[in-house]
């Protein structure tokens, strides 16, 4: 009888692990996409392999190799440059969606690439 409440408490711990990892990370981005756009989200998103190789270093003691170090080059250069074109995007007003300007001038786009069409 008590290992059957234990499964069930692994069960319902398995269920909450998901429900923050996955759920909640899913709610934030969508979020993020309607708050700051699609560049400085993705600017943002993009820090994420580095805060997880560090709190990797931190939290478990990894001690990487020199494979990680050349790879850890390569992606902050890529992630600088993602950041830095992220961010002039948004400096010209290029982070707004094509679909939220056509609606803000009484259009709406019905999935036909740039032309779209109007819904009027």
């Amino acid at each position: 009888m008590k290992t059957k409440w234990i499964a069930v408490g692994y069960a319902l711990a398995a269920a909450a692990l998901g429900f923050v990892s996955y759920g909640m990370s899913i709610h934030l981005y969508i979020k993020a996409q309607k708050d700051l756009g699609a560049a400085q989200t993705s600017a943002y998103y993009s820090v994420a392999p580095f805060l997880g190789a560090a709190f990797g270093m931190v939290l478990l003691g990894e001690r990487p190799g020199f494979q990680f170090y050349i790879g850890l080059t390569v992606m902050l250069a890529a992630t600088v440059l993602m950041i830095r074109d992220a961010m002039e995007a948004g400096k010209n007003g290029d982070s707004v969606p094509a679909s939220e300007k056509m609606h803000q001038k009484g259009k709406t786009s019905v999935g036909k690439g740039e032309k779209g069409f109007s819904q009027d």
